[in-house]
């Protein structure tokens, strides 16, 4: 361990060497050691890049990945910290999108780890962090998905509002509005709603939208995209997770809209695949569309009629 250590510190390790020595490291120290060397090296992006790279490794819960470090020393308690440190990186380095897009991952991750109470204190700076990063590189599909991961991490914490340590809820949401959530969330479906590649970086800026704007204002913009948008596709599925996850989330009202926008869709990408189209233009995947919008419309059914039960 102390040759690795030493290794890192002398600053002299390549980019690629010095990810596989941070991951060593944390390997045998876990996250308290990659939070204690991204402070002391905070000005030194490759050195940042690396221990972002290594925050994912330990958080992310695909297990199968290459570099999973699943089952490594957390360090819960000082994650609050670690949102700050990682905030501090992204503002010291605003032109490495590597560590903007690397950054706004890390805190997704995070965010569902810390209290409320603690980030009442980190969520603003955070939000500021990653909208930041989402304005200067509008088109990095990296950084977006970053941006949109953590903002919807953000809202869903926000919306817990029965768990006793939800005082930051309204702190939240208010920083979301103010710091301009709702246009990195346009710019995503701008952008990035032709990408099949996209999806769950869609599914991830649909959530949000409707988690601010309100889930019919995100129907009647799925109404707007073409047929062959994906976007349609990632925000019926974001309904209707967002929807399973919480039961206040889908009122009568947007019930009876989910329903009718599901049946609306699907007949306008039959359509579609009947029509006249150039050989170039690929046909839609109903069957997954038709999948997704079943699952939303007996979601909005079962709580129509729990409604009229009631």
């Amino acid at each position: 361990m102390e040759a690795i250590v030493a290794w890192i510190r002398s600053g002299t390790a390549g980019r690629k060497f010095n990810k596989y020595l941070f991951w060593a490291a944390a390997a045998l120290s876990g996250m308290p050691f990659v939070a204690a060397e991204l402070k002391l090296h905070i000005n030194c992006i490759s050195a940042v890049d690396a221990a972002l790279c290594t925050v994912i490794d330990i958080l992310d819960e695909d297990i199968d990945g290459e570099y999973t470090l699943a089952g490594t020393d957390r360090g819960e308690a000082e994650m609050p910290a670690l949102v700050a440190l990682i905030v501090e990186a992204m503002r010291l380095h605003p032109a490495a999108p590597e560590v903007q897009a690397r950054g706004a991952t890390c805190i997704s991750f995070l965010v569902p780890f810390v209290e409320y109470a603690s980030l009442q204190a980190v969520a603003p700076a955070a939000i500021v962090g990653v909208l930041t990063g989402s304005r200067r590189f509008p088109r990095r599909m990296d950084v977006i998905s970053g941006a949109v991961a953590a903002l919807r991490a953000f809202c869903d914490l926000a919306r817990c509002k029965k768990r006793p340590d939800a005082k930051g809820a309204e702190v939240i949401v208010a920083s979301l509005r103010r710091e301009g959530a709702v246009d990195c969330i346009e710019q995503a479906f701008g952008y990035f709603s032709h990408y099949e590649d996209a999806m769950q970086m869609l599914e991830d800026a649909a959530a949000v939208s409707a988690q601010i704007s309100g889930v019919e204002a995100l129907l009647t913009r799925l109404g707007e995209e073409p047929a062959t948008s994906h976007l349609r596709m990632a925000g019926l599925k974001a309904i209707f997770e967002e929807g399973r996850a919480d039961l206040d989330f889908l009122s009568a009202r947007a019930c009876a809209a989910a329903v009718e926008a599901c049946e609306r869709m699907m007949l306008e990408a039959s359509q579609y695949n009947e029509s006249e189209k150039e050989p170039s233009d690929p046909p839609i995947d109903t069957q997954r569309l038709h999948e997704v919008a079943s699952l939303l419309s007996g979601l909005c059914a079962g709580r129509l009629r729990a409604a009229c039960l009631a």
